[in-house]
């Protein structure tokens, strides 16, 4: 079992672990099973000490706490030993499907899960936010190897 970085497991051994899928059923129902197939691959390959619910939303967009318009979004709360989760928009699944194709659409949404996921993991080491640009450049890094990582044990998501 790997961790993104290394993380002190022991110290959370009190909390929930592990990442779960929350979704409406009005979420297209292949881009569900694609993400509840990748999310068992990370859980067979990645610990999660502490739990992380990722949340989907059939909105094209969510609004950030800034008021952008983003596709997904970490929340992390203060206190480390609270379970913080993932909010992630694939409201514009059918049409990016259309315009790139469901294996680009796909591998789009995991993109955004990895990156989020790695905001995670920042935040449980207790540097996210201290150097915003370098977090996204992490971010934008593990979410890229990871997705290579997945694509390899796969020939379509």
């Amino acid at each position: 079992m790997r961790v993104w970085e290394n993380i002190p497991v022991s110290e959370y051994e009190n909390c929930r672990h592990g990442i779960r899928l929350v979704s409406k059923p009005s979420i297209d129902s292949d881009l569900n099973n694609a993400i509840k197939g990748m999310l068992k691959w990370l859980r067979s390959n990645y610990e999660f000490p502490i739990r992380c619910p990722i949340y989907l939303y059939d909105y094209p967009y969510l609004i950030s706490r800034s008021g952008k318009k983003v596709s997904a979004s970490f929340i992390a709360p203060y206190d480390r030993f609270e379970e913080p989760y993932i909010k992630l928009s694939v409201g514009d699944y059918e049409r990016e499907k259309k315009e790139r194709g469901r294996d680009n659409a796909i591998a789009s949404i995991f993109m955004s899960i990895f990156h989020e996921l790695t905001h995670h993991y920042q935040w449980i080491h207790g540097i996210l936010g201290k150097d915003p640009k370098a977090d996204e450049r992490q971010a934008i890094y593990y979410a890229q190897k990871r997705l290579y990582e997945y694509a390899s044990t796969r020939e379509h998501p």
